[in-house]
């Protein structure tokens, strides 16, 4: 096999024209999937192939998260669209249209203002990613890995656009109403620790909903205002403690309002003791009733981040 030349990719009703076996020519190489730019024939359209890594193809867990990304088809321009599926002896590819922008976090870091601007600009941005999830979230799928790398900015806010064009990519780790995950698993799923609610840390993926990745997004509002994220730890077992119960600190760069809507959506359940020690059925209750009280929908947070600006 020359690993040098192109492998043309046959799908339903195109071909796809990519370089599997180059570094130079992937995107991404996560834990589950790699990600090449490849061109779509005969239209010579740019898109990316996403394909699951040949050592979990035979993995049950795997094969069914890959095919629930590739089943989100959601005919908006907030929300990657999913153009292929294809499954053959080579494996498993999922083809996407080219997103061109920037993530959040180098978007937000192009931005040129000043201290008191900022908080603003990055609220502006936050309420563009709530518009975006709306869609998400009303299709009846939860995204589960909300994180500045997972949204990009493709058009930035200017006198005319007050607020940024946003689209979420990345649906790897997202649930759907429609499927419950098997609470008894207790595979190993590598959503980010500094990102992610303590339903998703903690397994109990029955209860994931809308606030999952309000979770998330109160998160990122308090990193690029602070300049720092709210918990730190070089150990994960310590992050993940810190994450799931320890309070959200005030920062003195973050105005007293923004922290009143961080706090309520980060809302997070009151451990007496290790999270370990409680059985499945208490640690449930605990986080439910925390999630009570956080922001139960895009809306409502969008209306209260609005009033700020």
């Amino acid at each position: 096999m020359d690993t040098q030349k192109p492998v043309l990719l046959q799908g339903a009703k195109h071909q796809y024209l990519f370089y599997p076996y180059q570094k130079e020519f992937i995107i991404s190489n996560g834990r589950f999937a790699k990600v090449h730019p490849a061109i779509m024939l005969p239209s010579k359209q740019k898109v990316i192939i996403k394909q699951l890594h040949q050592g979990l193809v035979s993995n049950e867990e795997s094969r069914f998260r890959f095919m629930l990304e590739a089943s989100v088809q959601l005919n908006n321009s907030s929300v990657v669209q999913n153009i292929d599926f294809i499954a053959n002896d080579n494996g498993m590819f999922l083809i996407q249209e080219y997103v061109d922008g920037l993530d959040f976090h180098k978007y937000i870091s192009s931005r040129r203002c000043s201290r008191q601007t900022r908080e603003k600009e990055i609220i502006k941005t936050v309420v563009a990613v709530l518009d975006s999830l709306v869609v998400v979230h009303d299709a009846g799928y939860f995204h589960c890995g909300i994180k500045p790398s997972s949204v990009f900015i493709t058009r930035a806010a200017d006198e005319e656009n007050n607020f940024p064009d946003v689209k979420i990519i990345d649906f790897a780790l997202c649930q759907s109403q429609q499927i419950i995950p098997d609470i008894r698993s207790k595979a190993r799923i590598p959503y980010n620790i500094k990102y992610s609610a303590p339903e998703l840390l903690l397994n109990h993926l029955n209860l994931v909903n809308a606030s999952t990745d309000l979770f998330s997004l109160g998160i990122m509002l308090y990193e690029y205002i602070a300049g720092i994220a709210p918990h730190k730890s070089i150990n994960p077992i310590q992050m993940v403690q810190m994450q799931v119960s320890a309070p959200i600190p005030v920062h003195d760069n973050i105005s007293n309002e923004v922290m009143s809507v961080i706090l309520r959506a980060c809302e997070k359940p009151v451990f007496r003791k290790p999270p370990g020690a409680y059985s499945y059925t208490e640690t449930t209750e605990l986080i439910a009733d925390s999630m009570q009280y956080r922001y139960q929908n895009c809306r409502e947070m969008a209306v209260d981040l609005i009033k700020l600006i």
